[in-house]
């Protein structure tokens, strides 16, 4: 090995001779997430313009001959540029402010850690589609339930057996042939009908907070609409979900009796004194409500 004659060998090094210009990094990780190398460029930009030592290079030190991740670039007065682990610069106290590139650097961890992970949640969630055929078309359906277990996916890359089998229901009763509607008069008196919760609301009333309700009803002629406050009992029989038994009533059939006065339209009935029941499929019924399991 040549003996060393520099003024840069560890035995010749005097600090106060030396002046920072800047610090890089060698590609590295966070987290267990790849973090591309930073400042090369400007290291590599130096190097094609000025003087460096014959000793060190990128992520060599030209001190100790170490190779280094976090390093710097300190000029001597002779005017030749050095590599310099961080390491080797404490051990000579070759201190300088690092405080904006460590900001930097925390900065682009964090970032690399995030598009890691935001990579490998999508690989997940492609091999969890690939294993369910129609899945990704069906998470697409304009619906609001199936837009809610479309953000849970998102969230957790997986759902549950129940979801999947409510999702590939809500998008094929979406995708079948709709037959165009034709309202017809609705009738009036006390009646007993069959229809679909088609909308739900909540609003402050005489003796506090009223529940009320829109009822499709569909016959060979035509539909027309019951709006009305919600049986407690039809209310109660349903269960609460995450975001109230109203809304988990929106698209069940079921059975109402109540006095139907005709609205404004003559498709619109305003029912009173209502009773009902639902008559949903239970099992159905414990899909939609449990979905968030």
């Amino acid at each position: 090995m040549t003996k060393r004659t520099d003024s840069h060998r560890p035995s010749a090094i005097v600090p106060a001779d030396y002046s920072y210009v800047l610090s890089y990094h060698l590609a590295t990780s966070a987290d267990g997430w790849p973090v591309p190398p930073f400042n090369i460029d400007a290291v590599v930009e130096l190097q094609s313009s000025k003087a460096f030592a014959r000793t060190g290079s990128i992520g060599k030190c030209s001190v100790c001959g170490a190779h280094f991740i976090y390093g710097d670039i300190w000029q001597h007065d002779s005017g030749e540029h050095i590599h310099i682990g961080w390491e080797c610069a404490e051990k000579y106290a070759m201190l300088v402010d690092r405080s904006a590139f460590e900001m930097e650097t925390s900065r682009r961890k964090g970032a690399a850690a995030v598009a890691g992970q935001r990579a490998h949640n999508a690989q997940l969630r492609a091999a969890f589609l690939a294993e369910h055929a129609g899945l990704e078309e069906a998470l697409k359906t304009p619906h609001d339930i199936v837009a809610d277990i479309a953000a849970r996916f998102i969230q957790w890359n997986t759902i549950s057996d129940k979801q999947i089998l409510l999702v590939m229901k809500l998008a094929a009763e979406a995708a079948a042939p709709q037959r165009k509607e034709i309202n017809v008069p609705a009738p009036t008196g006390r009646q007993t009908f069959r229809g679909v919760v088609v909308s739900t609301k909540s609003q402050e009333g005489g003796y506090g907070v009223e529940y009320k309700m829109t009822v499709k009803v569909t016959t060979e002629e035509g539909t027309w609409l019951a709006w009305g406050t919600i049986p407690n009992a039809l209310l109660e029989s349903v269960p609460v979900g995450e975001r109230g038994r109203i809304y988990t009533l929106r698209g069940l059939e079921v059975e109402v009796t109540a006095t139907l006065q005709r609205g404004k339209d003559e498709h619109f009935a305003i029912a009173k004194r209502p009773t009902g029941r639902v008559l949903s499929d239970m099992t159905a019924l414990r899909h939609e409500s449990e979905f968030w399991q």
